[in-house]
């Protein structure tokens, strides 16, 4: 049964933007190491940082709560498709809140990264 569905646009340039801005603590604030060691081993990491905020937005939005952005970690296997991983005390809710699937498709492509996540119970 469908627990809840979550879609988030980020503009890549707006990412970008608000980085500089806020400076790396930002980064820092949203993005997991493994999420940044990813995102900065591509030729342009905005995309990915964009798509991967994308992610934690939308993530919150089909869980009904606010969370930690550091507890949501986007991974990708050797495909390249993308998977979520839940740490802390999102996990624990989840586990409680009987969450036994989490789906992801994410995409970017100029300007615009988009992501859409499902909870299965």
């Amino acid at each position: 049964m469908i627990f809840g569905i979550g879609i988030d646009q980020a503009t890549v340039s707006r990412v970008k933007e608000a980085v500089r801005k806020r400076g790396p603590k930002l980064i820092d604030y949203l993005f997991t190491e493994k999420e940044k060691k990813y995102c900065e081993s591509k030729k342009d990491p905005w995309p990915h940082y964009a798509a991967r905020f994308a992610v934690k937005e939308s993530f919150i939005k089909a869980w009904g709560k606010t969370v930690s952005p550091l507890e949501i970690e986007v991974d990708v296997n050797k495909n390249g498709r993308p998977s979520l991983t839940l740490k802390g005390k999102i996990l624990k809710q989840t586990e409680e809140g009987d969450i036994k699937k989490l789906h992801l498709s994410l995409s970017h492509e100029g300007d615009s990264a988009v992501a859409v996540v499902v909870l299965e119970s």
